[in-house]
């Protein structure tokens, strides 16, 4: 009885939200909704036949993601939050498409490096967008509120992406 009273005021508290915090709650949600993290493994064993390459490939991931953490940052700074948020998602799209049409280690290794430069793009930048979007509200002070609440929507969405790809 009690969660579906805690979904329904999560509701109603979301809908009063001003646009850009519904807008930036539901990229968080779609973000998290990684129906390819569970498997990055199994699809590139039966990509490349395979585990050690499987296993390149994702620590090519891991390694530019912290190689270009520094760069990205300046960019968010340089260019603006919602362009380095932009940016990202293209370069998301274009790796999930590498990762679907390429055969060859070189194809899955950019690949591989359009995911990581991707997920440097949000590692910092979706947090410092949190905080300019609610100073610019006059939300300052409740910035580990809203923080804590779309980190509950990633791990929703993580969960729900586990659920809907193992009724497959």
């Amino acid at each position: 009885m009690m969660l579906p009273t805690a979904i329904v005021r999560s509701a109603r508290a979301f809908a009063q939200e001003s646009r850009a915090v519904r807008f930036f709650a539901l990229f968080n949600l779609f973000h998290g909704l990684d129906l390819f993290a569970e498997f990055k493994v199994i699809y590139l064993f039966q990509v490349r036949h395979s585990y050690a390459l499987a296993a390149d490939i994702i620590a090519i991931m891991v390694v530019v993601t912290a190689a270009l953490e520094i760069p990205t940052g300046l960019f968010s700074d340089l260019a603006g939050r919602r362009r380095s948020l932009i940016t990202g998602l293209i370069c998301t799209v274009l790796s999930y498409v590498l990762f679907a049409t390429q055969r060859s280690p070189w194809g899955l290794t950019t690949a591989a490096c359009l995911y990581g430069a991707a997920q440097s793009f949000f590692n910092g930048n979706n947090t410092a967008y949190l905080h300019n979007l609610l100073g610019a509200q006059g939300k300052v002070t409740a910035y580990h509120r809203y923080y804590g609440k779309l980190q509950s929507v990633v791990s929703c969405a993580a969960i729900a992406g586990v659920v809907l790809v193992l009724q497959r």
